[in-house]
């Protein structure tokens, strides 16, 4: 019995050996610095192409050192409207890219004409109100306004990233044109990958022209354990319970 189940562990950590991650925050690009963000935010343009939209998307990167899945990302963004409550809901759409190098140490999301980025429409998103805010001068006004913080946690469907190489996640709310524009609030430069990408146009021909930025924004990605994989465990430790209390024969 006892050889049966030590042959029975070992096979499943041959099994897991090799297999992509999952442990929780997996890259962490900070959380917001209360410095500043960038708009990502797009509108239907009312025109006969649905493929060229009107706002701005902007972009993070990030690598991760082993094969990993990810399927969850902590984010933080503010409104362009004061008030803790946004007076419509969010649509959040998000987006992977490729990473291409433009010249020596100089990186942008990879952007094919007729292509699409990899997306992952969230299974779900929660939004929770923080207590920070970003303080910013109006000159409109002549006075500074306030804009509160929001924290959200979007899950994802489940997408491998290969280790050691440059990626770029794209996160944009998509809402109508009258209603207040999201934006992506930046964390240190210090932390995670140093990098941002934004964009304001958009071309069937070539794709989505991206411009570069020494910017972090606020996010961390997650890899949340399969249900199955619990199950594993948790029958491999009922297996070595009842081993450990079965009752010795006698002979």
């Amino acid at each position: 019995m006892r050889n049966f189940i030590s042959k029975l562990i070992l096979l499943a950590l041959v099994a897991c050996a090799g297999q992509p991650a999952f442990a929780g925050v997996v890259f962490d690009n900070g959380v917001p610095d209360l410095q500043g963000a960038f708009m990502s935010d797009i509108s239907p343009y009312p025109n006969p192409n649905p493929n060229l939209p009107e706002g701005e998307v902007s972009a993070d990167n990030f690598r991760l050192a082993t094969p990993t899945v990810v399927n969850a990302v902590r984010f933080w963004g503010l409104y362009s409207l004061e008030g803790p409550v946004p007076p419509v809901p969010d649509t959040f759409v998000l987006g992977f890219f490729n990473n291409v190098e433009i010249i020596p140490g100089i990186n942008l999301p990879e952007s094919v004409a007729n292509e699409l980025p990899i997306v992952r429409d969230p299974i779900s998103v929660s939004r929770t109100l923080t207590n920070m805010l970003l303080t910013v001068f109006d000159p409109n006004i002549g006075d500074f306004v306030n804009f509160p913080i929001f924290e959200y946690y979007a899950i994802f469907p489940d997408l491998l990233i290969p280790a050691n190489e440059i990626k770029w996640l794209s996160i944009v709310n998509v809402t109508d044109q009258d209603d207040p524009n999201w934006f992506w609030a930046t964390s240190d430069p210090n932390a995670g990958l140093s990098g941002v990408a934004f964009t304001s146009a958009f071309s069937q021909d070539q794709g989505i022209i991206w411009f570069g930025d020494f910017n972090n924004l606020a996010f961390q990605l997650e890899s949340i354990p399969e249900p199955q994989a619990w199950l594993v465990w948790g029958g491999l430790g009922a297996i070595g319970l009842m081993a450990a209390t079965r009752a010795p024969r006698r002979r």
